[in-house]
This record gives C-alpha cells, sequence and structure tokens, in this order.
C-alpha cells in the first residue's frame, strides 16, 4: 500500500482561541486547505481557569478535538488538533512551563503524527496583591496588555483603564487574586509555542520513512551511553537516536552530533 496523495485535501481544525491564525500559513505550501470548525466548544475538555478541570491526559484532549472535528467536517480528509499545559519546567528548577501538543490525523488511513514545544518562554504567572502598584507591576511583567490578564472572575483584561478599574474594586474588600490568561488568542508567547509544535507535526508529512515511504519518519527513541570525555565509560546522555518508522518497522540510528560527554556529566567520574 502506498501513502495517498496529500496535497488539495482539507484539514478541519476544531478552536474557538484563534488558533486557526496560526496554522493557515503552514498548511498552504504543503497543498492543504483549512476548514475551521468554529461551532465547537472545546472549554468542555478543560479551562486554564479550573471551572472545568480537564479529564485525562493533554492526548486524551487533543484526541477528542480531532474526533469532533471530522465529526463536524465529514468531508476533511485531516484533523489537526491542539492542545496546552502550564506548570513547573519539567527540567529546570523554580521556572515556568509551557508545553504544547499539536496532533495531525489521517482519516483516510488512521496515520497520526505529533509536534511537540516544551519550553520556558512563557509568562505563566499568578499573584495575590493588595495594591494598585503591585498589580500594575504583575501586568509588566506579564507582558501586559499585549498579553491578556484575569483579574479575579474576569477574564481578557487586556487594557490598563479596564485592569484599574477592577483592580481598585476588588481591593475595597481585599486581596485581589490576578493571573496570565493562557488562552491562544489573548496570549502571543503561547502563540509562538503552538506554532513551533505544528511546524514540527507538519514535518511529519514529508519526512517518510525510506524503506516504504510512508510518513512520519521523525523523532526517534534516544539511547544512552556516550562515552566521558576524559575516562571514556559510557554516560546517560545519548549515543545515537533509534529512528523506526511506525508501520513497516524499518529503523535507522542517527548520530547525536556530539562525539563526547562532559566529565561533569559522567557517573564514573562524579561517583
Amino acid at each position: 500500500m502506498t501513502f495517498p496523495r496529500a496535497s488539495g485535501a482539507t484539514v478541519a481544525l476544531a478552536t474557538k482561541h484563534g488558533k486557526e491564525r496560526l496554522v493557515e500559513g503552514l498548511l498552504a505550501p504543503l497543498g492543504l486547505a483549512l476548514r475551521h470548525v468554529g461551532d465547537v466548544d472545546t472549554d468542555q475538555l478543560g479551562t486554564f481557569t479550573r471551572e472545568r478541570p480537564r479529564q485525562g491526559t493533554a492526548l486524551d484532549a487533543a484526541r477528542t478535538k480531532l474526533a469532533w472535528a471530522f465529526a463536524h467536517a465529514p468531508t476533511a480528509r485531516f484533523a489537526l488538533a491542539s492542545e496546552g499545559s502550564f506548570g513547573p519546567h519539567p527540567e529546570l528548577p523554580w521556572v515556568a512551563g509551557g508545553h504544547e501538543l499539536v496532533l495531525l490525523a489521517d482519516r483516510d488511513t488512521g496515520l497520526e503524527l505529533r509536534g511537540d514545544d516544551l519550553t520556558a518562554d512563557t509568562n505563566f504567572a499568578a499573584a495575590t496583591v493588595d495594591s494598585l502598584e503591585a498589580a500594575l507591576a504583575f501586568a509588566a511583567r506579564a507582558g501586559f496588555p499585549a498579553h491578556a490578564l484575569i483579574v479575579g472572575a474576569h477574564k481578557g483584561v487586556g487594557d490598563a483603564a479596564t485592569l484599574e478599574r477592577l483592580v481598585g474594586e476588588g481591593l475595597r474588600a481585599g486581596p485581589v487574586a490576578l493571573e496570565t490568561d493562557m488562552r491562544a488568542h489573548l496570549n502571543p508567547l503561547r502563540q509562538a509555542s503552538i506554532r513551533r509544535a505544528m511546524e514540527r507535526c507538519l514535518a511529519g508529512l514529508a519526512a517518510t520513512c525510506p524503506s516504504c515511504a510512508w510518513p512520519g519518519f521523525t523523532g526517534g527513541e534516544p539511547a544512552p551511553g556516550l562515552p566521558c570525555e576524559a575516562c571514556g565509560a559510557p554516560t546517560r546522555l545519548p549515543r545515537d537516536v533509534l529512528r523506526a518508522c511506525r508501520r513497516c518497522g524499518h529503523a535507522v540510528r542517527l548520530p547525536v552530533g556530539a562525539t563526547a560527554a562532559p566529565a561533569g556529566r559522567c557517573d564514573a567520574c562524579n561517583p
């Protein structure tokens, strides 16, 4: 079986937060057309402001969005979905991190491609303030007004006059809770991360297996064992990456580029 030609196909995207503007320019060079499905309430799967906690994982949510997109665009061959998560960065202590997951599914073949972007370039933050000065300082750190804020129960606050009015009203009753609005259409830093994840996901269409020509020949599992520069012992750092085709199983080992690991990363040199 050969992979059917993708050019000329339609990609359905279910979103209510402006993500269609991020992907449209990426699809045209691939010969794909966007079908924006805007009449789906993706907030049913969870909100950043916790009115609706996310059920399951980010992958579960993204796959549900794919199913909704296919259901609302029955003639679309492909569906695209993204899901974001924010919290402590998994690799950098005391730093906030954002992770964007993007999936592309092919209705005809069952192919699923994935793109990820893990970044510390996020303004994800929250604070409780007891003065207007403290609120304005938080806003400045968050990149306001280009990045919107949430003031108490008020989402999408994007101008100084509204911010000052809401904070002033709230302070009459006590400290005021502030947080960054992480919805995609109101957060340019998040938009950049989603776009990077989309680019990586869509690149899988052109990355074909050298054996069976099936798309998705990207990524791979790192294999540890890069030798230490001082003693030559294998370290936990990757020696190469094993990339395998999910259809035929053809696999290749790709070098990581480094020939030796720093002695500081060696368990033998640093017992």
